[in-house]
């Protein structure tokens, strides 16, 4: 196992370095949606099957993608804010335009968010797509709508570390927790703030499951025999690609006890931040 840490020309020597090696089988979590498809050529031609895991790899000849609902997680975020903030202005800070993730999330935010724009309930004043994720993007970009005096009353953030950047920035107007700011992948830090009422929700992606699933795949793939996927093939501008997709789960104050209870994050570690300002009273 080798991670790139987002860095595009590091991951694509790492997978020459396990073609190289002769492995039966990679499963790849690509920094770069569509950069990838020559080292997958590569190795597909050294008889290597390729996983492609979290995140669709473009124009590849793949074996699998395995993936959590990214349309679903997108949709998630949407219906639950729509909910807390049925009429008024949003602002979307999606992920970056090189994650085949970011589409999907936006799709699902637009499936749920279109009738209510056609209708005139909901208006996006300001939409920004954050290189590699960087929170600090979302905190320039609610920084700047602030000062600039622009009104917005909610924010579909893409992940929890946009939402940081988000509230952060809305902290320094006081106005974290007036204005109400999604995520997903159910951070530490996230859980936190919806404890502590400045993240109205996150969504969970069971990653044990996924993790588990991919391995069992791996095997049968490495063996040669046959795989049987949950969901309809997926085209990645080049083939459709068997899928195997794994349900989100949409997170907030009312059931947070699901990432307790799933050993993803400690109560102890959620309320820390709760039971030492009780504590300080």
């Amino acid at each position: 196992s080798l991670s790139a840490n987002n860095d595009h020309n590091l991951q694509v020597k790492q997978v020459e370095y396990f073609i190289n090696n002769k492995v039966d089988v990679l499963i790849i979590i690509p920094q770069d949606l569509d950069r990838l498809a020559e080292a997958v050529e590569i190795a597909k031609r050294a008889g290597i099957k390729v996983i492609s895991y979290d995140r669709l790899i473009r124009n590849a000849d793949l074996d699998l993608y395995i993936s959590f609902d990214s349309i679903k997680v997108g949709e998630l975020m949407a219906k639950r804010l729509t909910e807390k903030v049925p009429s008024g202005r949003y602002v979307i800070i999606n992920g970056p335009r090189t994650d085949h993730n970011c589409y999907l999330i936006n799709q699902g935010y637009r499936n749920v968010l279109t009738p209510l724009i056609e209708k005139r309930q909901i208006e996006i004043v300001y939409e920004k797509w954050a290189d590699n994720w960087l929170p600090e993007k979302a905190y320039a970009t609610i920084s700047r709508l602030l000062l600039d005096g622009v009104d917005f009353d909610a924010v579909l953030a893409a992940n929890d570390g946009l939402a940081s950047g988000v509230i952060e920035a809305l902290s320094e107007w006081r106005l974290a927790g007036e204005i109400p700011v999604t995520g997903h992948d159910a951070d530490l830090s996230a859980c936190q703030r919806i404890i502590e009422g400045t993240q109205l929700m996150t969504v969970y992606k069971p990653i044990r499951k996924l993790a588990y699933r991919a391995g069992e795949l791996a095997m049968l793939l490495a063996e040669n025999k046959e795989i049987a996927t949950n969901s309809p093939a997926v085209f990645n501008g080049k083939n459709y690609i068997p899928a195997e997709i794994i349900t989100p789960i949409a997170i907030d104050q009312a059931n947070i006890n699901i990432v307790i209870e799933d050993d993803f994050h400690r109560s102890e570690d959620i309320y820390r931040n709760i039971l030492k300002a009780a504590k300080q009273l």
